[in-house]
């Protein structure tokens, strides 16, 4: 069995684990893989109100995540001597995010651009504000699914993390840093999307696409300000919605109403 250092909060870590093994197959197979020997690392289990999830290793030095990470590993382990590759991650810790669009016409890139194909698509929605003495102003809505990524799958996206460093090697990994945007995508691939598909919730595209992502996104579309910053394809501009808040909110049966909000239309 390998050695695992949890650096306290074992029953959170133990829990963790039961939680994704018996929740996940995918997770099984990243704990099967991860006690064969030879496969040390060190678990450290965050206080609470740190909030976040993260895999380092001694290569790992200058970015300001590894900096916040690596001031706990050192409170932690009062060292700043990393020997083996270390997971740290709160119990806690859950966080939104959001995955994919719904719209056919519609794509959200993996580096988090949206592309619009032309021309628009009937059955499409609309934001529109109504104007004295001309017709409404419309704006395309992107509709988007949203999620709640499970602390148990946080810990196992960095056990993913772990998995991948002993599958590549120490001085390879050191290579591999070079390019993390890799890292996270091959994760997300070979691990966190399999554990989402196994527990029925949508998957991120992107690494990046957590609820701040997102809030960004949706502000530099739909803000009045910054609505003309990113143009699509059509040359329309565009507003980010969640789908669970249009079905809450859309009138799907109508279209230039005098009032503001979203509606169900044939396009603009």
């Amino acid at each position: 069995m390998p050695v695992v250092d949890y650096r306290g909060g074992v029953l959170d870590f133990r829990l963790g684990i039961d939680q994704g093994t018996s929740a996940s197959k995918t997770a099984a197979m990243i704990w099967d893989w991860l006690k064969q020997p030879g496969r040390d690392y060190d678990a450290l289990v965050l206080p609470n109100g740190i909030n976040f999830g993260q895999m380092l290793t001694e290569h790992d030095q200058t970015s300001a995540d590894s900096i916040k990470g690596r001031e706990q590993y050192n409170l932690a382990f009062n060292t700043t001597v990393m020997k083996r590759p270390c997971a740290l991650w709160n119990a806690q810790y859950e966080f939104e995010y959001f995955g994919d669009v719904l719209d056919e016409d519609i794509s959200m890139n993996l580096s988090g651009d949206i592309t619009v194909k032309p021309p628009n698509v009937a059955g499409g929605y609309v934001y529109q504000v109504p104007r004295k003495g001309f017709g409404p102003l419309k704006t395309r809505v992107i509709r988007v699914t949203a999620g709640k990524m499970p602390a148990w799958l946080v810990l196992f996206h960095e056990l993913g993390h772990v998995k991948q460093y002993f599958e590549a090697g120490d001085a390879q990994w050191k290579i591999r840093l070079g390019d993390t945007n890799k890292i996270e995508a091959d994760n997300l691939d070979d691990h966190e999307w399999p554990m989402c598909r196994d527990i029925g919730i949508p998957v991120r595209k992107h690494y990046k696409h957590n609820i701040f992502g997102f809030e960004s996104i949706r502000k530099t579309y739909s803000a009045p300000t910054k609505a003309g910053a990113w143009k699509a394809a059509s040359s329309k501009t565009l507003r980010v919605q969640l789908e669970a808040d249009l079905k809450a909110e859309a009138d799907r049966n109508a279209v230039d109403k005098p009032a503001t909000g979203i509606y169900h239309a044939p396009g603009i």
